[in-house]
């Protein structure tokens, strides 16, 4: 495993939590788009390697396109994603997406609380 356990990208940092959890946190008022997707998935698979969840800690206000909402969980290696909302635009939000991955089998669940959605996770990738 890597000594580092933090990272940053021009759009968001990610902390390695665990060999099988990495948390993602995206910058206030950034708009996701597929290209920022595509960088995002690359630096996971850097850090991660294979089979892994991903904590989606959204403290910060931000939107995605409509392509970046479609391929965010397109990547094989996440086998779950945790979202941590703060309030409901963040939940409305993460509902959205949800509702565009239905036929998709890797479950994303919404969490209010950061040691349950880390549970979850633990779970889902033991």
């Amino acid at each position: 495993m890597n000594e580092a356990h933090e990272y940053r990208l021009p759009f968001c940092s990610l902390n390695r939590l665990s060999d099988k959890i990495v948390e993602v946190r995206i910058d206030e008022g950034i708009e996701i788009s597929l290209a920022m997707v595509t960088e995002l998935h690359r630096q996971l698979l850097v850090i991660m390697g294979s089979s892994f969840g991903v904590l989606v800690d959204k403290v910060h206000s931000y939107s995605m396109s409509f392509e970046a909402q479609q391929a965010v969980a397109a990547l094989p290696e996440i086998v779950a994603t945790a979202a941590l909302v703060y309030n409901s635009a963040g939940e409305m939000a993460t509902q959205q997406v949800q509702v565009m991955r239905e036929d998709q089998e890797k479950p994303l669940a919404i969490f209010h609380d950061r040691d349950g959605a880390v549970k979850w996770l633990q779970a889902k990738v033991a």
